[in-house]
C-alpha cells in the first residue's frame, strides 16, 4: 500500500513537471499565409532641376515578392503636382530574381512639364490595392517632392555658333548687304574716277577754244525769247575763257578784267573783248532795250576770237 502511494505521487510530480516545462515554453511566430508578402511603393525623379522648356519624369515603383499574383490594384490615382502639368503617363510590368525569389515591378512614369520658375511638387499618390489571397484592401501613399524649375535652355538645333538661329540669319543677311553695299560703292567710286580720268585725257587733247566754241553754240540760243539770259551767257563763257586763257578773274568787274587783259598779249582778243562785255553789261541794266541783232553781234564776235586762236594750231607755220 505504502509503495503504490509512492508510485502515485511521484507520477503526479512528474506530470506537473512536465506541464510547467511546457507551460514556460514561448510562443512560436505564426507563419504568414503561403502567397502573402509585404508590398512596398518608392518615388523618384528624373533630375532635382529641370529648365523651363524641359521636362521631368516622376517614377512610381510598386514591388511585391512571393506570389505574383497576389495582389490587384483598385485605384491608381494620378501624383498631384503643383507647378508641373502631367503631359504623358507610361506603365511597365516586370520580373526579377532576388535571393532566389521571384519579385513583381509594377513601374509608373509620369512626364512633367514645368509651368513657371520657381519650385514644383508632385507626389500626393494614393494607390490602393486588394490582397486576392486574405481578401484585405489597403492604400499606399508616397510623399511629396520637389524639383527646382531653373532658366529656359537653348533647343536643339535652334543656335549657330552660340548665337540664335533666327538672329544668326539676321545678322548674315545685315553682314551680306553690307558687302554688297561696299562692291557697288568701290564700283561707283571707280566708274567715277575712271570718267573723271577720261574726262581729263579728253581735255588734254581737245583745245581750250574748241571747248568754249561747242559751249557757245551749245549754251546760247540766237532764237531766244529770253535775250537778256542770252547776253548773260555770252558773258559767262568770255569771262571763263579769259579765266583760263589769261589767268584774268571771272569775277572781276569788266573794267578790272579788261584792264588786265590789256597789260597782257593778248590785243587781237582786248577790243572784240571790250565790246562783248560791255554790251553784254548794258543789256543786263537795259531792262531789255537790246535785241536779237546785238545778241547775234557779240556772239559772233565771241565766236570770232575763239576761232582766230584756233588758227596757228590748226596750221601751224614752219620757221626756216
Amino acid at each position: 500500500m505504502t509503495r503504490f502511494f509512492w508510485g502515485f505521487r511521484s507520477a503526479i510530480v512528474m506530470g506537473l513537471f512536465v506541464a510547467g516545462i511546457a507551460m514556460a515554453q514561448p510562443d512560436l511566430p505564426t507563419p504568414l499565409p503561403d502567397g502573402i508578402s509585404e508590398i512596398h511603393m518608392s518615388t523618384s525623379v528624373s533630375s532635382q532641376k529641370v529648365a523651363r522648356n524641359r521636362t521631368v519624369v516622376l517614377t512610381v515603383k510598386i514591388e511585391w515578392s512571393g506570389k505574383l499574383a497576389s495582389y490587384t490594384f483598385t485605384d491608381i490615382q494620378n501624383p498631384a503636382v503643383e507647378n508641373f502639368k502631367i503631359i504623358s503617363t507610361a506603365t511597365a510590368h516586370r520580373t526579377e530574381v532576388r535571393d532566389g525569389q521571384q519579385v513583381a515591378i509594377k513601374k509608373l512614369e509620369y512626364t512633367l512639364k514645368p509651368e513657371a520658375l520657381g519650385m514644383g511638387y508632385a507626389g500626393d499618390m494614393v494607390v490602393t490595392y486588394r490582397n486576392l489571397i486574405t481578401g484585405e484592401e489597403n492604400r499606399l501613399m508616397t510623399s511629396k517632392l520637389g524639383v527646382k524649375v531653373i532658366d529656359a535652355v537653348a533647343e536643339p538645333g535652334s543656335e549657330i555658333l552660340g548665337i540664335p538661329k533666327a538672329w544668326f540669319f539676321r545678322i548674315l543677311f545685315g553682314i551680306l548687304l553690307a558687302v554688297i553695299f561696299v562692291l557697288l560703292l568701290r564700283r561707283t567710286i571707280s566708274t567715277r574716277m575712271a570718267a573723271r580720268q577720261q574726262q581729263a585725257e579728253v581735255g588734254e587733247t581737245v583745245l581750250l577754244e574748241e571747248q568754249y566754241l561747242a559751249r557757245l553754240k551749245a549754251e546760247v540760243d540766237l532764237n531766244s525769247m529770253e535775250i537778256s539770259s542770252q547776253f548773260a551767257t555770252v558773258s559767262h563763257l568770255l569771262r571763263g575763257y579769259l579765266a583760263e586763257k589769261y589767268t584774268v578773274s571771272a569775277s572781276d568787274t569788266t573794267h578790272e578784267a579788261l584792264a588786265e587783259l590789256a597789260q597782257l598779249d593778248a590785243a587781237a582778243a582786248s577790243t572784240a573783248a571790250d565790246e562783248i562785255l560791255n554790251t553784254c553789261d548794258m543789256a543786263k541794266f537795259s531792262g531789255g532795250t537790246h535785241g536779237s541783232a546785238e545778241l547775234a553781234r557779240v556772239y559772233t564776235l565771241l565766236e570770232t576770237i575763239l576761232e582766230d586762236e584756233l588758227k596757228p594750231a590748226a596750221d601751224p607755220k614752219i620757221e626756216n
